[in-house]
């Protein structure tokens, strides 16, 4: 009987956690303010944008490369933030191959 009662306290929590992340998704989607540049991505999807495994994800993450919105457990992604990581990170392999020429 106290296993039941457990699980459906464990159940209603999950279920009022599930409607947070569905409230704020939706409100998110109907929000003027969201345009094409912020469209979240998921994990899978910021690997692909990135062409990274997701270690390598979580760990720019962990350094504040990247930093996502959080939702419950999981993360989500802005576009924009993604595409101004690439840009940064061109310019830098930009100004590196510069540098190295430079001195030849």
């Amino acid at each position: 009987m106290r296993e039941d009662v457990i699980i459906i306290q464990k159940l209603d929590l999950l279920l009022s956690k599930t409607e947070n992340i569905q409230s704020t998704l939706t409100s998110l989607a109907n929000s003027k303010v969201i345009n094409e540049e912020d469209t979240l991505y998921n994990m899978h999807e910021t690997m692909a944008f990135l062409r990274l495994c997701e270690r390598s994800v979580r760990n720019l993450t962990t350094a504040g490369e990247i930093t996502g919105v959080k939702f419950g457990s999981r993360r989500f992604y802005r576009k924009s933030e993604l595409k101004s990581y690439l840009e940064k990170q061109s310019k830098l392999t930009s100004l590196k191959s510069k540098n190295s020429n430079h001195g030849k």
